[in-house]
């Protein structure tokens, strides 16, 4: 004689356990897809930095020609005073 009770509790547990899996697998999706949507934006804020960075360092690099083209200038009125005495 098979005790009923026994396999009616496998079979709860079994019910239970699969349930729990089930949970948690469609969790580990919606973690997956948050993570890929979160390095997806990082991605695009890395892209942005580096634009960013890219039109500072030519703003930059811009003022530098200034000065110097501005020293050269500076420079060459010195020269010709000084060579007029």
């Amino acid at each position: 004689m098979v005790n009923t009770r026994s396999v009616v509790g496998h079979y709860d547990m079994a019910v239970v356990l699969k349930a729990q899996v089930d949970n948690l697998t469609g969790r580990n999706e919606e973690l997956r897809r948050e993570l890929h949507e979160v390095r997806f934006e990082a991605a695009k804020a890395q892209e942005n930095l580096n634009k960013a960075n890219f039109k500072a360092c030519l703003c930059k690099l811009s003022l530098v020609k200034k000065f110097h083209s501005e020293l050269k200038f500076r420079n060459s009125e010195l020269h010709s005073s000084f060579s007029s005495f």
